[in-house]
């Protein structure tokens, strides 16, 4: 919830909390759903700085009702950000009574009939406005009336399908638009394309303004959006320089593991003469720092020839090659002629500013055209810790101290919105451990250390919550030994769970993780077989995402495990560096793969 406070005094806030009662809710795709025992409240101050951070367990009825004393820090908007698991609900006013805006926090909002009227901002630059209703059970001819800022109806969005869509291209912008709410009974409501925040009049709409900041002709979001924006833009076009570097096979020679692992087709130092070419250091380009394929997203008609404006993937921005980058300016080792490059770090420095930049009001990185609401989603796990924990862990020492903390607030806005997130594919669950543990190492925040112990009690020890029915919630490990992947089993997605934990217990080394790992490939090598040919195939086709057999890694796993574990060397072959599948490995921390090469 965003709090307009436009004396800059003191006020009261209240919180009410209600938690789920009862055995958890039926979600017919999944089955029953789990929910957080914990939920944290968090207030921002105008500048973004956390005034108030606590975290509080739902068996704590004390804790249920809250009055907070909000500091005055100046006229303008504080933020108040409560995350919790699914069900339950918050209730918060202020005293005295301030206009206040709704954020969905990259959920669709839940409407009720208490609801009749709401407005939102339209910024400057907005093509196109999308609007999804979603009818739930007891709705009764819902409906939303789109008006515009001069009154005009320009679509009535209803029906009784799962989604009901509407995309409609603003005349004018930075302007407000009403939504009227038709009919009776609950629905979700989508809003995309303009920032996510309603407000009960008018007039908060046009103050609030969406909590856009304006840079010249680019929308950002967040503060620490802005810092970013003014650090990398005093760079000098001669800070990126790089003086290409002839490898010296005497010097590699000298640790020939660590310099296997940095060529290859996908090794660190391999690509960095790709990266070097490619990437765009030209302060006065709106693409700045991207990496890939910035040059055809350029070339696209408007809006879809800028990142502020449409959705370019995670690849376009260079997510790996950030840690490639950090990597090779940190590594020391007698062959890597690029440790210490200034040059290199400053490109990392700009590769990072750019994908924080992209972050927009609700956390979530707008990576592809809406569908059913899940496109915010698909690989915000996987940008969490190889698009900025990662190349941050190297780095960060070496940062001025403006530029670590901006890096860090962005950093810190996506670890806080994946505080609870249990996900139904154990793979993403537990590739979003490693950037958990890793802002613990890099900030030394305890509090880091300690979400991913609470996180693994669930992913590999099966406790999901009190309620017995929620142990079937179908996430973390299987009795069996496989990670669940909507419910089953999948050798592919296996092969990335084991991936994340292996890289976990390299890093931790908690004792539960290898037992975890252990029963894994036990499984697995029970579900294979070895042909005349040397070929391994699957005695069984039950995989439950992808392809027909169990045998068919995605990831890794075993190059990175068999170092500790007997079980998982059973699947080694002869190391390659062209091997498509260490990618994975150079992309993380190719030192982990040292001992197994």
């Amino acid at each position: 919830m965003h709090v307009l406070n436009e004396s800059g005094q003191d006020f009261t806030l209240h919180i009410e909390r209600a938690v789920p009662e009862g055995p958890p809710s039926e979600n017919p795709r999944t089955g029953p759903r789990s929910y957080a025992r914990y939920w944290t409240v968090r207030i921002l101050d105008p500048k973004e700085e956390t005034i108030f951070q606590r975290e509080y367990a739902d068996a704590d009825s004390t804790a249920l009702k809250q009055q907070h004393v909000v500091p005055g820090r100046g006229r303008g908007v504080y933020q108040v950000l409560i995350n919790a698991g699914m069900g339950g609900t918050a209730r918060i006013w202020t005293e005295p009574a301030l206009p206040v805006a709704a954020d969905s926090r990259c959920y669709p909002w839940y409407l009720d009939d208490d609801v009749r009227d709401a407005y939102f901002y339209v910024p400057r630059h907005t093509t196109r406005v999308l609007l999804d209703l979603m009818p739930l059970g007891g709705a009764r001819n819902r409906a939303v009336i789109v008006y515009d800022d001069e009154g005009r109806q320009r679509a009535r969005v209803g029906g009784t399908e799962p989604h009901n869509m509407v995309t409609l291209e603003p005349e004018r912008t930075d302007v407000v638009w009403r939504l009227a709410l038709e009919g009776s009974g609950p629905f979700n409501f989508h809003l995309d394309h303009v920032p996510a925040l309603l407000t009960p009049d008018a007039d908060t709409a046009r103050k609030i303004r969406g909590s856009v900041i304006e840079v010249g002709d680019t929308i950002l979001h967040h503060e620490f959006q802005r810092e970013l924006w003014d650090i990398i833009h005093e760079f000098e076009p001669s800070d990126f320089d790089v003086a290409p570097q002839t490898l010296d096979p005497d010097s590699m020679m000298k640790t020939p593991r660590i310099s296997a692992i940095s060529l290859g087709q996908y090794g660190p130092l391999s690509v960095l003469p790709h990266v070097v070419q490619h990437q765009n250091t030209d302060p006065k380009s709106h693409w700045f720092g991207s990496i890939h394929d910035w040059e055809s997203w350029s070339k696209q008609p408007a809006p879809r020839n800028r990142w502020d404006r449409d959705y370019p993937g995670p690849h376009v921005i260079g997510r790996g090659l950030h840690a490639n980058m950090a990597w090779a300016y940190a590594k020391k080792f007698p062959g890597n002629p690029y440790q210490g490059d200034q040059g290199l770090l400053n490109r990392t420095v700009i590769a990072l500013a750019i994908q924080l930049m992209r972050m927009t009001e609700e956390d979530i990185f707008n990576e592809f055209e809406y569908e059913n609401w899940k496109r915010c989603w698909l690989h915000y796990h996987f940008d969490y810790p190889e698009g900025g924990t990662q190349a941050f862990h190297y780095i960060a020492d070496d940062l001025p101290e403006a530029t670590r903390r901006a890096i860090e607030k962005g950093l810190r806005r996506q670890a806080e919105l994946l505080r609870y997130y249990h996900s139904g594919c154990t793979n993403q669950w537990a590739i979003m451990l490693h950037g958990h543990w890793q802002m613990y190492e890099t900030t030394g925040d305890e509090n880091y250390r300690d979400l991913v112990t609470r996180h693994l009690a669930s992913l590999v020890g099966d406790d999901v919550g009190e309620n017995p029915q929620s142990d079937w919630y179908h996430v973390g490990q299987a009795p069996a030994g496989y990670y669940r992947e909507y419910k089953g089993f999948d050798g592919a997605y296996n092969s990335v769970s084991a991936f994340g934990i292996g890289a976990l217990y390299l890093e931790t080394k908690r004792p539960e993780l290898l037992e975890s790992l252990r029963r894994s490939f036990r499984l697995r090598n029970h579900l294979t077989l070895v042909d005349g040919d040397g070929n391994i195939v699957s005695p069984t086709n039950m995989n439950h995402r992808t392809s027909p057999m169990a045998c068919k890694p995605f990831y890794p796993d075993a190059a990175l495990c068999a170092q500790f574990l007997p079980e998982a060397a059973t699947w080694l072959h002869r190391y390659r560096t062209s091997d498509v599948h260490s990618m994975a490995i150079n992309v993380w921390r190719p030192d982990h793969c040292e001992a197994t090469v």
